[in-house]
């Protein structure tokens, strides 16, 4: 599905480490409930940013659209 980011914040994780591929924002996407999170190096090699619009496959994979 096509979906347009309406918000990125950063991913919060209280005491624990942050993962091992590093930190993750939490993507707010206009037309679905619930965040997507994703590591912040994969969303500066997508290059996507508020406002843009991003494919979210039915497996959770990120393309820029």
């Amino acid at each position: 599905m096509k979906y347009q980011i309406k918000d990125i914040t950063e991913a919060f994780y209280g005491c624990e480490e942050p993962p091992c591929d590093g930190p993750h924002a939490l993507l707010y996407l206009e037309g679905r409930d619930l965040p997507l999170e994703l590591s912040e190096k994969r969303i500066a090699e997508l290059g996507i940013d508020l406002g843009d619009w991003i494919y979210v496959s039915d497996l959770g994979e990120v393309k820029k659209a």
